[in-house]
């Protein structure tokens, strides 16, 4: 296959092979397909030599292998070694001893595979697909080693085959998406395989790339005495925007110097330094989460960082609102003279105090303007302080400042209702009040079954409380009472602690109460006494007070008699207005023996009211007289005196004196003798008077006192 190769060459292109060993290319084109490979003998000055011949550039389109024992150079003074780019072709470093790569033109592999005590670099070179590690360490030196966007690490990278950066020496990855690459990297001592990770979670690539340096010494700037690695990696990005990445690294064991516990991941920016994740003292790495590029190293988090000042004359609570806070940053700046609120917070303050505006003052000043809507609080806030995210600073550092004292005022919560209504019996539906929290503030969300009232008529409710302001409610009345009450009720307003800020464990209780005004509903009868002699067809007046007919069909079904003699009814109704009506009786009795009351009820289903209206009792007046037996006795009237004879046999008893409605009002003793008189203290009016004797005999008679 050699010979075969060779033969094509020399047929196709003039160029010379000399020396004993190794290949010198002088501008000719060499092409190994794939399946084919050229194996070439050389030392650490011989092996293959990239060399012009006046126009012609020497140029291999590989699609085979490369198999080199010696240096691999390119002194070509213009073009690249390896044409037709593809990423099949492998040059593989095979030698006994170590191997180098330098020449002054640039040299891109498509695949290099290390299988050889070692590779050192004399000049840059670009990885289009990948290293295949076996054998064998690069030691990049003071030169750039570069993989393509595409590129992979193959093989088994490790102790035994490693990238060696050197002190000046670059790795850089080019990226056009966010995919995970490992630079394969050891200790510049090569004992210890330390690899370092880049995640990429964001950003948006152009071509660009991360460059990659280790030195393995304490980071200058690092202040920490005591625990620190002497390690340190600097990592930049280019063309990349938006760049967001996980960051892992490892360091030896031989890196540690004092308590690693006590290690964090640190980054240094050239000015400021940011502290991240604590470090795996199992795994010996250390991570990172990072929007920017740095110097990154493991120490105790102990440097001197920057710091977020705070100040103000003197918070309280009366002051909060609008308040201005001074921000001062120490060994820090702003990252730009534009403030963003969001990105600051605040800690341990009243609940409805939040950030208003940030203005930027200066590099290192800005002030805060602060809201306040006013929820009580009555104990102090001793520990008040802002946060602000890295996103602010150039140093990347988030900061929670020194604690202030906000001084509250130790006030009494009083519930009172704004202009009490007067609330009427049977209107109480739709009646809406307010109701004022001083010395508190009323919770936003409230709920209405945290609110009673001491009484509320059966069927009414206290419907809704709405929220106008922290210090003022808005409390529904919904229903009419479905029953009667009589007495005028003064009802307070009782809310659970849940329902105002600063509470301590008790309801509160208005101060003030509303009236609930009760209709004393009456159906008075304008006549009080009738007489039997005139009882039939009869019209009787009637008034209602504190209640009126609601009905327009207001008929005589609708009224009920009480206590009414055999023979009574009611003919016929008319109804004047809603609160007055006429009532016609009808009487088909035969007689009655004494004055008999009886009384009128009107329905509820015609009232306004719930209840069913009753009359005072109205007195039927008899027209009987004295109940004589043969004219023994004689009982009647004359001006106020009242007159008893007995004719026949003189007997003792009572003489009673009875009001028309039925009421005993007076009583006397009556002796044995034929003509008594008696003269007692009366009202002008008719009397019922009875004369009981002792036997049991009662005789009696209706008499007009006129004084």
């Amino acid at each position: 296959m050699r010979k075969y190769i060779l033969f094509i060459l020399l047929a196709l292109f003039a160029f010379s092979l000399y020396g004993q060993k190794g290949i010198v290319n002088n501008g000719a084109r060499i092409v190994v397909d794939n399946g084919a490979y050229i194996k070439i003998q050389g030392d650490n000055t011989t092996g293959y030599t990239n060399e012009s011949f006046g126009s012609q550039h020497g140029r291999i389109d590989l699609n085979g292998e490369i198999q080199l024992d010696g240096y691999f150079r390119n002194n070509a003074s213009a073009g690249e070694v390896f044409i037709n780019l593809d990423g099949t072709g492998n040059v593989l470093f095979s030698g006994t001893s170590n191997q180098g790569i330098g020449g002054f033109g640039p040299i891109t592999f498509e695949n290099l595979e290390l299988n050889t005590p070692g590779i050192d670099l004399n000049t840059s070179i670009f990885i289009q697909n990948g290293i295949i590690f076996s054998q064998g360490n690069i030691v990049v030196n003071n030169y750039i080693l570069a993989f393509g966007s595409n590129a992979v690490i193959m093989g088994s990278a490790g102790t035994n085959s490693m990238l060696i950066p050197g002190s000046n020496g670059v790795l850089r990855k080019y990226f056009d998406n966010a995919q995970t690459f490992t630079f394969p990297i050891g200790s510049n001592v090569e004992t210890d395989y330390i690899p370092v990770t880049i995640d990429p979670t964001g950003g948006t690539y152009n071509g660009g790339f991360v460059d990659l340096q280790m030195t393995e010494a304490k980071h200058p700037e690092n202040s920490n005495p005591t625990d620190y690695i002497t390690r340190y990696w600097q990592l930049s990005e280019t063309d990349i925007s938006g760049y967001d990445a996980q960051l892992t690294f490892t360091y030896a064991e031989s890196d540690i110097v004092g308590n690693e516990n006590n290690y964090y991941t640190l980054r240094y920016d050239g000015s400021f330094w940011d502290v991240f994740d604590a470090v795996n003292t199992e795994n010996n790495t250390l991570t990172a989460s990072v929007s920017e590029m740095g110097e990154f190293t493991a120490g105790a988090n102990e440097l001197e960082t920057g710091e977020l000042v705070v100040s103000h004359s003197g918070l309280t609570e009366e002051n909060l609102n609008g308040a201005v806070i001074d921000l001062t940053l120490v060994d820090d700046e702003f990252e730009n003279s534009t403030l963003d609120p969001t990105n600051f917070g605040l800690q341990n303050v009243p609940q409805g105090c939040e950030i208003l505006t940030v203005d930027y003052v200066s590099t290192t000043t800005a002030t805060m303007t602060l809201a306040f809507d006013g929820t009580d609080f009555d104990t102090d806030y001793t520990d008040y302080a802002i946060n602000m995210t890295s996103a602010e600073v150039a140093s990347d550092n988030d900061y929670t400042s020194n604690v202030l004292l906000i001084s509250a005022t130790d006030d009494n919560e009083t519930l009172t209702i704004i202009d009490p209504p007067a609330i009427t019996e049977g209107s109480e539906d739709g009646h809406v009040f307010s109701i004022e929290l001083s010395g508190g503030t009323f919770n936003p969300v409230l709920n209405a079954d945290a609110w009673s009232c001491s009484w509320l008529p059966e069927g009414v409710t206290m419907s809704d409380v709405l929220y106008l302001s922290p210090t003022s409610v808005e409390v529904h009345i919904s229903g009419n009472r479905v029953a009667d009450y009589d007495i005028n009720q003064f009802v307070t307003i009782e809310i659970e602690p849940t329902e105002y800020n600063d509470a301590e464990g008790n309801a509160l209780i208005s101060d003030n109460d509303i009236a609930f005004q009760a209709r004393n509903e009456q159906l008075t009868a304008l006549t009080d006494t009738i007489y039997q002699s005139n009882l039939d067809n009869i019209e009787i007046y009637f008034e209602l007070i504190d209640d009126w007919i609601k009905s327009a069909h207001f008929t005589i079904e609708d009224i009920r008699l009480y206590g009414e003699p055999e023979g009574l009814s009611v003919e016929n109704i008319t109804m004047t207005d809603s609160t007055h009506f006429s009532a016609v009786l009808s009487y088909t009795g035969s007689g009655i023996g004494q004055d008999n009351p009886f009384s009128f009820e009107i329905a509820d289903s015609v009232l306004f009211g719930v209840e069913a209206l009753n009359s005072q009792d109205i007195i039927i007046s008899s027209d009987v007289g004295i109940n004589e037996q043969e004219g023994a006795v004689e009982l009647y009237v004359a001006g106020s005196d009242i007159y008893l004879k007995q004719h026949q046999l003189v007997r003792k008893g009572s003489l009673i004196i009875f009001e028309l409605n039925g009421r005993r009002i007076r009583e006397y003793s009556v002796k044995a003798k034929s003509a008594s008189l008696f003269r007692p203290i009366l009202k002008d009016g008719m009397y019922l008077i009875q004369f009981l004797t002792d036997g049991g005999k009662l005789y009696q008679t209706k008499g007009v006192v006129k004084n």
